[in-house]
């Protein structure tokens, strides 16, 4: 058996070869090379053996009869993860490009984030830098700029400039960006990260500015050419820099949740963008030695989308700057790409400092100058922030802090809420006299907790099968609070409850899966008959409609209770052995009889 380190207790099961009337046995072994192994060995009652290691690295055992002299190999030594722990220490920084909910862009009056639309079609003038056409500074991105830096603890500078950043790519078709550089809209800010079981972290955060987003270049869709849909040119971005506070890809993961959370919670954020990345963001790393001051050379990660590839990109680049740094080589700044598909970052050119870009003030805009009473209007208008929200939920329905950040997370508060306040119809159709069956609502002591288990567990999960947000759930809070009822007041199991709620899903998805209110419509007249097979609207029905229909009903027959207790009694007489071994607790032997 492996040994973990010097020292660490191996317990050894010697059962089958070695008798407890044996005496205390000492094995000592010289390996090759060395150092000398000793591993001693000594019976206890329940017939296994202590075992001793005193040796350097993780030498490897195998029991032998006695009287047996042995060697062994030491193996190497496992290698430390390099992403904040052993001799080396990440150091990482975000710049995130947050797309801005907006009806035009930036600089002009072009409509923005229009999913679907076609190519070239949502262009201005200004847009494709035609001669003579002027921006024009869109005051409801400033205005969502200001809402973002007071909700990420940033304070609001009261004037600000635009610059000119130069790049030329057949996609920027001013051959520059216009951007901020000093003094940008907002200064400072802090996002609170904390993992589960782990203190919270703050991450800091050096300024937000307004800038102009890029069009897209297409290299795939033709043989010969690269084509070009500026739809996207001139869209209104924010660019959220944080500061190398970060130390592995955990962290940055955490942050671009929190980050999005918060934008998204607000109306900041735009989620139905064109290409679905409304959050993408350049990653800076770095590795120096743990316990250094002194930064090593970054290296920046363009144009990364998914949270998944931040995090690999991330440990790519700490590996690959570690092993340039171990053969005692240097690092180069430079630009990289990610490639999904190999997990690896990619050269793409040595990095640009800033005076490459040779930035300038924009001088067909003066300087943005914020009255007092807009920033505290757009503070005001600012909802309950997520951390807000979680300490609410926490104190008001005593939630776990981790089910309540699931549902901040998930956008399910409201849903949340309304499931608990949900007025139940027990049946949408009538009993046999007609009438329809109504309970008043009810809130048993422990229904914020079970209904966020259901929303965090079961509905989430199954909306994420059908690819759906929330906002798309096909169960209404009503028909969700129907089956947690019938769940806590016995009618139906909890297994049966998941049956219902898959079912309620099904029966309002498009195909109709599992719905069992498709049917034929025979219609006669006194020439023809015509027959049409159709599939009937979707109709949401509660649990008990469900339940019935599949008659999933929980048993309380007294004599059907009594047979299922003779067949339990029937078996634990003909498996004794089986039923001994459950009765200490094996678990294997109560699924012998559960299967």
């Amino acid at each position: 058996q492996p040994c973990k380190a010097v020292g660490d207790p191996l317990l050894v099961n010697f059962a089958r070869f070695w008798p407890r009337s044996f005496a205390p046995l000492t094995h000592t072994s010289t390996p090759i090379p060395t150092p000398t192994c000793t591993l001693t060995l000594t019976p206890t009652a329940t017939a296994t053996a202590t075992a001793t290691v005193t040796a350097h690295g993780s030498p490897r055992f195998r029991c032998l009869p006695l009287g047996c002299t042995y060697t062994t190999t030491a193996a190497p030594k496992r290698k430390e993860k390099q992403d904040g722990s052993g001799e080396w220490e990440a150091v990482i920084g975000l710049e995130v490009h947050a797309q801005i909910a907006s009806h035009s862009k930036l600089m002009s009056t072009a409509r923005s984030g229009i999913v679907g639309a076609p190519a070239n079609s949502q262009l201005a003038l200004f847009d494709a830098a035609l001669p003579g056409a002027l921006p024009r500074l869109n005051g409801e991105c400033v205005g969502q700029a200001v809402r973002a830096g007071l909700a990420l603890n940033g304070q609001v500078q009261m004037r600000s400039v635009f610059h000119r950043k130069h790049y030329f790519y057949p996609d920027l078709p001013c051959g520059y960006q216009i951007t901020q550089k000093e003094p940008c809209i907002v200064h400072g800010g802090s996002v609170t990260i904390q993992d589960r079981g782990e203190p919270p972290k703050t991450l800091r955060i050096d300024r937000i500015q307004l800038e102009q987003d890029s069009g897209k270049s297409h290299h795939d869709e033709h043989p010969d050419y690269t084509l070009l849909d500026l739809n996207r040119a001139g869209t209104a971005l924010l660019e959220i820099v944080s500061h190398p506070d970060m130390r592995s890809s955990k962290d940055a993961v955490l942050y671009l949740r929190k980050l999005n959370r918060i934008l998204h919670g607000i109306g900041v954020l735009d989620q139905k963008t064109q290409d679905k990345s409304a959050l993408r963001c350049d990653i800076n790393v770095s590795v120096k030695r743990k316990g250094s001051e002194t930064f090593g050379t970054r290296c920046e990660v363009k144009n990364v989308n998914s949270l998944r590839s931040v995090a690999k990109a991330i440990e790519f680049e700490i590996n690959r700057q570690t092993k340039i740094l171990e053969k005692g080589e240097k690092v180069e700044q430079e630009t990289r790409f990610f490639h999904a598909v190999s997990g690896q970052t990619i050269r793409a050119r040595s990095k640009e400092d800033e005076v490459d870009y040779r930035y300038f003030p924009e001088p067909d805009l003066p300087a943005l100058v914020l009255e007092p009473d807009f920033i505290k209007q757009m503070g005001d208008s600012l909802p309950e922030l997520p951390d807000a929200t979680v300490q609410r939920l926490i104190q008001k329905y005593q939630l776990s802090p981790y089910d309540a950040s699931i549902i901040v997370e998930a956008n399910a508060t409201h849903y949340f809420e309304d499931v608990l306040n949900a007025e139940i119809t027990k049946a949408l159709t009538p009993n046999s006299n007609n009438e329809l069956l109504i309970t008043a609502k009810s809130t048993p002591i422990d229904l914020p907790q079970t209904a966020a288990n259901w929303v965090t567990t079961d509905l989430l999960g199954q909306l994420a099968v059908f690819n759906m947000e929330i906002e798309e759930s096909p169960v209404t809070p009503q028909q969700l609070r129907s089956i947690i009822d019938m769940v806590l007041s016995k009618e139906i199991s909890a297994a049966v409850g998941k049956k219902v709620l898959i079912q309620m899903i099904r029966d309002v998805t498009d195909d109709g899966i599992g719905s069992d209110d498709a049917g034929t419509i025979t219609t006669t007249t006194t020439t023809t008959t015509t027959t049409t097979t159709t599939t009937s609207s979707p109709q949401r029905r509660h649990a008990a409609d469900i339940v019935k229909a599949h008659g999933w009903y929980l048993s309380k027959d007294a004599d059907a209770d009594a047979a299922v207790s003779k067949l339990i009694a029937q078996l634990l007489t003909e498996f004794p052995a089986e039923a001994s071994r459950g009765v200490a607790g094996h678990k294997g032997a109560v699924q012998f009889f559960v299967g």
